[in-house]
């Protein structure tokens, strides 16, 4: 009796840690753009500025930025990341840089996503629509 009750309580608490983090990882997976509209002030004038975001299931992802100046040639880099959800945040490291950052993460009901630097979630937050 006692075994099936610890059994119980086990699968009920896999539960709770699955809803609130195994959901979210899956929310993830997927192609997010970033939404450029804030940083329009930023750029010079008549230049753009673009940045995606892949994450797939096995904890990896890719980043591609593109930036046109004007007249100048548009310069691209792309960036391969490592990435997992650890204690409520989203841990990215990028291998080829030896840099590991956390963001705050939410989403939102309209199905973007905000990520948010530095302690606390005080940062700069960057907001990502999911990709078409």
């Amino acid at each position: 009796m006692r075994l099936a009750r610890l059994a119980v309580v086990a699968a009920a608490a896999f539960a709770v840690v699955c809803t609130t983090g195994c959901g979210d990882k899956k929310r993830f997976i997927g192609t997010w753009e970033l939404d450029v509209s804030g940083l329009q002030s930023q750029l010079q004038q008549g230049g753009t500025y673009s940045m995606s975001m892949t994450f797939k299931q096995d904890g990896t992802g890719s980043m591609d930025m593109k930036q046109t100046i004007v007249q100048q040639m548009p310069q691209s880099h792309s960036e391969r990341f490592d990435w997992k959800l650890k204690k409520g945040k989203l841990v990215l490291s990028v291998p080829s840089q030896g840099v590991t950052q956390e963001f705050g993460y939410k989403f939102s009901e309209q199905g973007g996503l905000t990520l948010t630097s530095g302690q606390g979630g005080q940062g700069q937050s960057m907001r990502f629509t999911r990709a078409k």
